[in-house]
């Protein structure tokens, strides 16, 4: 009863402030100009046939969003992401669209890859396949020997007709090869830099041809070493917080073989089921995905998705592997030390909402206090409409936030506080320590100083530690998937608007 007056006076206030606060906090962005999904592949099927003269208007066709994520987080960082806002936008770092074009031709197998900016210049351009040998032979056919198409033509053909960005850059190079049969490749090479941001843009052809556009974005700001170097850092945290959970399973796997006793194999299937479903359910974005950014021109369409069809399923067994070990030892400890895992459910759940509620309450007003106070930044998020583009769905999104909370929640609390009691009979100190290795498993941050983001999983893997002992697992995990949940949804939910705060990649799953 006392849990249920609790949940129902303060939830609306703590709903209030992640409402309240949300923008301002976790703020999010829009690709400015981006289009939608269908004319983004009209202009990629314009792009391909005028910069290569092939129709693939019958092939299968599959389009994403990019975000250069790590471009902008380091300048996010350096704090210079407002002023290289317009650099950001116009080459597509902030938001461009990636399709993949794939032939269903068995005699010409292959793709091929677009990249375009909110105002169609292609940034990427790649044939993959045996139909590039096609194209190639085809262009050496129809261009005279030693042609290179002039420099103001090639560049008219990727800036399309609705931008100049290429007309922007500055040649940095060129070089040929001799194919032979008297076909030369050419390869042009282009800038385009401000005072921290530099891309390096290579492009090749033959004859009027254009077989491969690439590019490599460098932050050239002196201040982004120190950066790089905490990447550094956190990467060698993260790999100790997966070492950790490697050996709290090994420890399980000693556990189950070794120490014996009373598992409960229907907690454990009704903990392993979600995350099968979850990754199965995820299936269709994941082949999108793969299909646009992994396709193998030289396998055929049915073979590779197979293939990924094979992964997924392989990553469903793992995935729900690691949780059946975990939670059948996690289970066997907590009833040799006597954890009531499952006692008073309704009021675990009550808890557990409660939690979660009060980590999305004051996770935001904090957040935006400290963006406010000038004390933190926080990078910038794709919003609604950046995410409607990508095809992200609340379905996808739940699936994501079950797969995360029952997954980290069973090893890392129900296995590795357990275990951590067992051994030092000390609540605080089982918390404490996998709380530890929790926050580490989350490197990269969105929050500069980076110490505040680490600090707030710190603080909650301990609090969700000692909730697991003293409640029980259902309120930890619980209040980990309200978080998850509802903080990855509520951008899909709210109306596309910038944040008040200029400054500021919007909340992690954790």
């Amino acid at each position: 009863m006392v849990e249920l007056i609790a949940l129902g006076l303060s939830a609306p206030l703590l709903v209030w402030l992640f409402l309240r606060y949300r923008a301002c906090a976790y703020p999010a962005v829009a690709p400015r100009g981006l289009p939608g999904r269908q004319e983004a592949l009209r202009q990629a099927r314009h792009a391909v046939l005028r910069l290569c003269g092939v129709d693939v208007r019958d092939w299968r066709a599959f389009a994403t969003l990019w975000f250069d994520d790590e471009t902008v987080e380091k300048l996010h960082q350096i704090g210079a992401v407002e002023r290289q806002r317009g650099f950001l936008h116009d080459w597509g770092l902030r938001g461009s669209w990636r399709v993949r074009f794939v032939s269903n031709d068995a005699g010409a197998r292959g793709s091929i890859m677009v990249g375009l900016s909110a105002r169609g210049a292609v940034l990427l351009f790649d044939i993959d396949g045996p139909v590039r040998q096609l194209v190639t032979h085809g262009a050496a056919a129809k261009s005279a020997p030693g042609s290179a198409p002039g420099g103001g033509e090639l560049l008219a053909s990727l800036d399309g007709a609705d931008g100049a960005l290429w007309t922007t850059t500055r040649p940095s190079g060129h070089g040929e090869l001799d194919l032979g049969e008297g076909t030369v490749e050419y390869l042009h090479r282009f800038r385009a830099a401000t005072g921290e941001v530099r891309i390096d843009l290579s492009v090749e052809t033959v004859g009027d041809v254009t077989l491969r556009v690439d590019s490599v974005v460098d932050v050239v700001a002196q201040d982004v070493r120190a950066v790089e170097r905490a990447e550094q850092r956190e990467a060698l945290a993260s790999v100790g917080g997966l070492l950790g959970a490697v050996l709290a399973l090994v420890t399980g796997v000693a556990i189950l073989a070794f120490a014996g006793g009373r598992a409960e194999p229907y907690l454990v299937l009704a903990l392993a089921c979600p995350v099968l479903l979850a990754v199965l359910a995820n299936e269709r974005a994941a082949l999108q995905n793969s299909a646009v950014n992994a396709y193998d021109g030289r396998l055929s369409w049915s073979t590779f998705r197979t293939v990924n069809v094979l992964m997924s399923v392989v990553t469903a067994i793992v995935s729900t592997a690691v949780v059946v070990i975990a939670s059948l030892a996690g289970v066997v400890v907590a009833d040799r030390i006597g954890l009531g895992l499952l006692d008073e459910p309704g009021s675990q759940l009550l808890w557990g909402s409660w939690i979660g509620l009060v980590w999305l309450g004051f996770g935001a007003a904090g957040y935006a206090l400290l963006r406010r106070a000038g004390v933190a930044k926080v990078s910038a998020a794709p919003d609604r409409s950046a995410l409607r583009h990508a095809g992200v769905g609340v379905g996808g999104l739940l699936g994501v936030t079950v797969q995360s909370a029952v997954s980290e929640e069973v090893v890392f609390r129900l296995l590795g506080v357990a275990v951590l009691v067992w051994l030092t009979d000390n609540t605080l100190v089982a918390a404490v320590g996998t709380a530890v290795l929790w926050a580490a498993m989350h490197s990269g941050s969105a929050v500069t100083p980076r110490w505040l983001r680490m600090g707030e999983l710190l603080l909650v893997g301990a609090v969700l530690g000692v909730v697991m002992v003293e409640l029980g697992l259902l309120a930890a995990l619980l209040a980990h998937a309200v978080f998850n949940g509802v903080s990855l949804v509520a951008p899909l939910l709210a109306r596309d608007r910038a944040a008040p705060v200029p400054r500021g990649h919007g909340v992690a799953v954790t």
